[in-house]
């Protein structure tokens, strides 16, 4: 399953005039769709109360995911 929430990690061809030496980290969308009005929907669309909680608990779990690789991201410098 693609993922929702991606880590990004800039570097000096995206920032090249950032003065700063300090790591930074940040989260990017992965996979995303369209709603018809241009708006952008994360996970699936879902039809009980089951598969919202599903869905909700699967998107908080890939944040946590993103929280420690962020950490361990800004921990290298």
């Amino acid at each position: 399953m693609a993922s929702v929430f991606r880590l990004h990690i800039p570097n000096n061809i995206w920032l090249p005039n950032d003065p700063s030496d300090v790591p930074t980290v940040g989260i990017r969308l992965g996979q995303h769709g369209y709603a018809i009005d241009g708006s952008i929907i994360v996970g699936s669309l879902m039809s009980s109360a089951h598969e919202v909680d599903a869905t909700v608990d699967n998107l908080i779990a890939e944040l946590e995911c993103i929280r420690m690789k962020a950490k361990q991201e800004l921990g290298r410098s």
